[in-house]
């Protein structure tokens, strides 16, 4: 018998399976694709020897993630973050731009420069408690309840029609509603709200770091960890049903609802089960690759920086 068995290596059935190697337990990871990494791979999509990232290629949580952090990945692959973290592009040759520096930001939004600084500089002031906030169960009493109460607040703002009130230009809420909309969910909504927060106050701290070689070189780095101490991985393996793993003390599922529902049935209590039949995806994100012939014809100069 084993300690542990993960089925499934994307980032967070990888996260589990290094933290529980660490602590000097066997485990076994099961990963239906011929790599590991899930999110986190690069392939030659389109032609040899052009390496694109099958999801995202940059990653604002590569540096705030307390596993992250205790993983020290920033030592372990090289992170290149560029001064501006994101931009949103407008009619007319502009762009609302996000830098890591707060001030340089707000003093290139014109008249609604101190409203935007006035949003976020709380966040930027208590960015560790607001990641804390962010990635913790919602159900618990904060550590920080001023650091909840300003995100709280912001958040309720933004995820309702009034998000643009306190704005009287473009540029502003161009910046705000871009962000927002990486957690692909209506707008305005409380979700779009928190995940656009969340990442703008990151962009204005840290920045937004891209991996050098892909993001498959996360991948790679908790691999290589998980081997150095025990661990073992059986890709190119689809596991079907539970009773195909070897018998385990605990059994992590790194899979989507379906596939939960797929390998489990007999194994779960009939209300979950329902849960599971009725679950429905909810709305996605179209991920374009192009190979460049040379640099992008921004109609916004500012974003080629």
């Amino acid at each position: 018998m084993v300690d542990v068995a993960v089925v499934g290596s994307g980032p967070n059935g990888l996260a589990a399976a290094v933290v529980m190697a660490r602590a000097g337990l066997e485990v076994h990871v099961y990963e239906a694709d011929s790599v590991v990494g899930g999110g986190v791979r690069t392939l030659e999509l389109m032609r040899p020897g052009h390496f694109h990232d099958v999801c995202s290629a940059v990653h604002p949580m590569a540096l705030a993630s307390p596993f992250f952090q205790d993983f020290e990945l920033s030592r372990r692959i090289e992170l290149r973050t560029p001064e501006l973290s994101f931009g949103s592009p407008l009619d007319g040759g502009r762009a609302a731009l996000a830098y890591r520096s707060l001030d340089r930001t707000a003093a290139e939004l014109g008249r609604d420069g101190g409203a935007y600084r006035r949003l976020m500089e709380p966040l930027v002031r208590r960015v560790e408690q607001v990641t804390e906030l962010t990635l913790n169960q919602l159900l618990r009493i904060p550590r920080d309840p001023v650091a909840a109460a300003m995100l709280g607040l912001r958040t309720l703002e933004q995820g309702t029609r009034a998000w643009n009130l306190r704005f009287r230009e473009e540029l502003a809420p161009a910046l705000l509603a871009g962000v927002a909309a990486h957690a692909v969910a209506p707008l305005p909504s409380l979700a779009s709200a928190g995940a656009g927060l969340m990442l703008g106050t990151l962009a204005h701290v840290q920045g937004w770091p891209i991996p050098v070689g892909g993001s498959a070189s996360i991948a790679k780095a908790m691999l290589a960890d998980l081997e150095t101490h025990g661990g073992t991985v059986h890709t190119g393996t689809r596991i079907g049903s539970l009773k195909e793993l070897p018998a385990a003390k605990a059994t992590l599922l790194d899979v989507a609802p379906p596939a939960l529902r797929r390998m489990a049935a007999d194994d779960l209590p009939s209300g979950y089960r329902r849960s599971l039949e009725n679950f429905r995806f909810g709305n996605a994100a179209c991920k374009v690759d192009f190979i460049l012939s040379g640099p992008v014809p921004w109609s916004a100069a500012e974003l080629s920086d």
